[in-house]
């Protein structure tokens, strides 16, 4: 249920004056880090655990976890706001996870052969 794709659709539908950096959420709770939106402040919710598991396990890097990311202290992710950030990192681990094929059906493809028919005469023996 939590995977890439949840995330993005998440993160992309919340408008981009309702994200901030420094805390889970503003001063009146009308904007929130990427964390915030998953639910967790106090405490770590489901939703939270599962995006900062996504983050460091598929950018392959402990300083990619997601306070880094959205707050702009991660290299990598220099976008100018924080909704920005975090989905760039998201889009990154959807291409590592969507590997790129060649389409070889061309060359692999079976194309029927040209029925030509033919007048076969059969003759009997006795």
């Amino acid at each position: 249920m939590y995977n890439v794709d949840y995330f993005i659709n998440k993160f992309e539908a919340i408008p981009e004056n309702e994200w901030h950096t420094g805390h889970y959420s503003n001063y009146d709770n009308t904007a929130h880090c990427a964390l915030g939106h998953c639910g967790e402040g106090i405490h770590k919710t489901k939703e939270s655990k599962h995006l900062s598991i996504l983050i460091r396990t598929n950018l392959d890097d402990r300083h990619f976890a997601v306070p880094n990311i959205n707050d702009g202290e991660n290299e990598k992710y220099q976008q100018p706001t924080p909704k920005q950030r975090i989905l760039a990192a998201l889009y990154d681990i959807k291409k590592v996870q969507t590997p790129q094929y060649q389409d070889i059906t061309k060359e692999l493809a079976v194309f029927p052969e040209e029925r030509v028919e033919v007048d076969v005469k059969v003759k009997e023996t006795v």
